[in-house]
């Protein structure tokens, strides 16, 4: 069974910065991360981490952090549509296959 380590830090939205640093600073201690940024899993049954990093996990838990230091201004930016306007010309020009 493995278990995402950056879990504890995506839930760090609505949690104090004192915390959200707390939380980081146990996962680091651990050896889940490196200079490169989180793994992706561990083996809670072995402790052994993954050597992978992955970046969709990584930019989730930067969006998750920068939105609870920064008071929600990311969920607030969506809310608004700010995000919408940039993003939507973006997603138009890409050809989704997946699917009927």
């Amino acid at each position: 069974m493995n278990s995402r380590p950056t879990s504890s830090l995506s839930l760090a939205s609505g949690r104090s910065n004192d915390e959200w640093t707390e939380g980081r600073a146990k996962l680091k201690h651990v050896g889940v991360c490196d200079k490169g940024g989180f793994f992706d899993s561990v083996n809670v049954g072995s402790g052994k981490v993954s050597r992978y990093h992955l970046a969709l996990d990584q930019g989730m838990v930067m969006v998750a952090a920068a939105n609870a230091l920064g008071d929600d201004r990311l969920q607030t930016y969506f809310a608004e549509g700010k995000i919408k306007s940039v993003i939507q010309p973006l997603i138009a020009q890409a050809q989704f296959t997946a699917g009927p």
